[in-house]
């Protein structure tokens, strides 16, 4: 829009009581201030690194397109360090690949990379699909919580019989260079397992300027709203997507999906526009229209 100005910058600071964000420095080397009359915070989460040690050196995080080329790269690599590897360990070692996480983004990845070794290892001679170990760790007593527990049960089927070793009730301990220590739970004892490629889509937190915000969150660490989008007792700020708890008209809050923060984003800015109109706000009423996992080819 013609009256809209963007600036892509990273946040420093947010000060509720002058009504002041602070915008770190980019290509120019100095700090900027935007006053607001409102503020829409949408700050998504994070990858909590400290949860797991040696994940933010060793792993490779599964959250953005960036991440999801560094990983394609990173598996042609193995393969191809792989395939002239004659020592045995080291070679098992190369061709086990580890997703930590059986949510949506875990389960998805996990498919997607089975699909490409399947496809990449036809060019590699000395190599079979036979050789690779793919596993995929969850904390939790099945996949896809998100899904019901048919369906579930019916997608970790499909992942099983291609092949997919799937470790439920096991939690990421710790991420080396040489593996991964994985953990079962109500265990004391741990399993090292040999890998070089081990993905992190867990644990998720807050974003840290959410975290610093003196707002009520829940337990995910995410901000309490109304159903208007707006944050109890602060008519002026508003929080939605990730970051966001907000309650649905069938009583749960909104899971974080893209169809539901779109929907949060509308019913956001025309509560702003009533706001400065004084007209009566509309109550958030979208309750999803499906919910779908891909599981590769």
């Amino acid at each position: 829009a013609k009256r809209t100005h963007l600036h892509t910058r990273e946040i420093q600071k947010i000060d509720l009581e002058r009504k002041v964000v602070t915008l770190g420095p980019e290509f120019q080397p100095k700090t900027k201030e935007l006053p607001f009359d409102h503020l829409v915070i949408a700050l998504g989460s994070r990858l909590n690194y400290e949860l797991v040690p040696g994940m933010r050196e060793h792993a490779i995080p599964f959250k953005y397109l960036g991440d999801a080329l560094r990983l394609r790269n990173v598996i042609v690599q193995v393969l191809e360090e792989a395939d002239n590897e004659s020592d045995p360990i080291e070679r098992q070692r190369l061709l086990t690949f580890i997703v930590g996480g059986g949510g949506f983004s875990g389960v998805e990845c996990v498919a997607e990379l089975h699909d490409f070794l399947r496809s990449a290892i036809t060019a590699y001679r000395s190599l079979k699909m036979s050789d690779v170990r793919v596993i995929l760790l969850q904390s939790a007593d099945r996949i896809l919580p998100e899904l019901g527990e048919s369906l579930a049960a019916y997608a970790q089927a499909i992942l099983t019989k291609r092949g997919i070793e799937i470790r439920l009730n096991t939690r990421l301990k710790a991420v080396t260079a040489s593996g991964a220590v994985i953990q079962a739970k109500g265990s004391c004892d741990e399993e090292v397992v040999g890998a070089r490629v081990v993905v992190a889509t867990v644990p998720a937190a807050p974003h840290r300027l959410v975290e610093q915000l003196p707002f009520e969150k829940d337990k995910n660490g995410r901000v309490i709203v109304l159903p208007e989008i707006n944050v109890p007792g602060q008519s002026h700020v508003w929080v939605l997507g990730d970051c966001a708890a907000v309650p649905q008209p069938d009583g749960i809050m909104s899971p974080p999906t893209a169809q539901h923060a779109l929907r949060q984003a509308k019913t956001c800015a025309d509560n702003i526009l009533a706001t400065l109109r004084g007209t009566p706000l509309k109550r958030f009423s979208f309750t999803g229209l499906g919910k779908l996992a891909s599981l590769g080819h």
